[in-house]
């Protein structure tokens, strides 16, 4: 986990603030060629009976209208003070734990009618942080029904998805794209901008989708000064678009003007 991140509980105490797939395929392998000599055993005992009681107490809270995440919450900050020290089958049974977290049919609301989600957003930040063997899980929770009405979750599996930064996420992410909600697609995109192993093609077609995207949302803009909400949905998504479109074309760009000037003296060249 890097030094800037901030831990689960501070991440739950800001939701607080503003509250409006089978196992994962060769994960054992992949986390095994990052495995350090050094590191501790695998299938550590303790890891298991940890994992175990987190599974209790995620079927508590699922069954419960206004639950108290906040035990659950905590032994994911624990587990990820721990992760990076793990073998790579219990990195893969950690991951596969928190993936059932998810797998939630039903959304409650408490008195206030706020949404219960701290758990599932705890759950999909330490996802974001366990690599890319998270994406299975994150992509299988943004096609359930019950976080369809949550664009807060949305925007936060999106964003655990561009920190995991797999071409994997490609797929759900790029349908994410196609969101009403608009802070939804504008962490889509930057999520998308973040994956690595695109092949050129791919960051192109990409590229030349969001640059459309950021063009048809500045007309709106410059075709009537006084549209407010054309402004609002400009300052929600242009810094994203904007944002992805320099990781993709490893090239920097202030304006709408700049990039199209650009993308026409490169999109036949090859790119770096």
């Amino acid at each position: 986990m890097t030094p800037s991140h901030r831990t689960l509980v501070q991440l739950l105490s800001l939701l607080l603030l503003v509250a409006p797939l089978a196992p994962p395929l060769a994960a054992a392998s992949a986390w095994q060629e990052e495995t350090p000599a050094d590191r501790g055993p695998d299938q550590r005992e303790d890891i298991a009976e940890r994992l175990a009681a987190f599974d209790d107490l995620v079927k508590q809270i699922h069954k419960q209208r206004e639950p108290d995440a906040a035990p659950a919450v905590s032994m994911l900050d624990g587990f990820l003070s721990d992760f990076e020290s793990l073998g790579p089958l219990d990195r893969v049974s950690m991951v596969e734990s928190l993936g059932k977290a998810l797998e939630v049919k039903r959304i409650y609301e408490n008195e206030d009618g706020e949404p219960q989600v701290q758990l599932y957003y705890a759950t999909v930040v330490a996802l974001g942080e366990m690599g890319p063997e998270c994406v299975k899980p994150l992509s299988e929770a943004l096609g359930r029904k019950a976080f369809q009405k949550l664009p807060g979750m949305l925007v936060a599996m999106a964003e655990s998805l561009g920190q995991a930064a797999h071409l994997s996420a490609f797929k759900p992410l790029n349908k994410l794209l196609s969101h009403k909600d608009l802070e939804v697609f504008a962490a889509a995109a930057r999520a998308l901008g973040q994956l690595q192993g695109m092949s050129e093609k791919e960051r192109k077609d990409l590229f030349k989708r969001l640059l459309k995207d950021l063009a048809g949302f500045r007309s709106k803009v410059d075709d009537d000064p006084e549209d407010v909400d054309a402004y609002q949905n400009w300052g929600i998504v242009s810094g994203a678009l904007l944002d992805a479109m320099t990781n993709l074309a490893g090239h920097e760009e202030k304006t709408l003007a700049g990039w199209e000037a650009w993308w026409d003296a490169h999109r036949k060249k090859t790119w770096e």
